[in-house]
């Protein structure tokens, strides 16, 4: 998974799974359980993020991803 968008330090990452398990190696698992993860970017995550992560699912299961940019004051 590879947003088209620049990562920025501050921005925000969503993830949610539906359906079923499925594990993001920058976010852990995610599981019908517990289907949501959010990230707040710092200068590493951005860096581990640019080039994209892997999404492996565990059966069916649907996966979203989010990208909100740093907000300015």
């Amino acid at each position: 998974m590879r947003f088209a968008s620049v990562l920025e330090r501050g921005g925000r990452v969503a993830v949610f799974a539906r359906g079923g398990d499925i594990h993001v190696d920058a976010f852990g698992d995610l599981t019908v359980d517990m289907p949501f993860s959010l990230k707040v970017l710092d200068s590493a995550a951005v860096a581990s993020l640019t080039s994209g992560f892997a999404v492996q699912a565990r059966g069916a299961a649907k996966f979203i991803a989010f990208y909100t940019p740093p907000m300015g004051l």
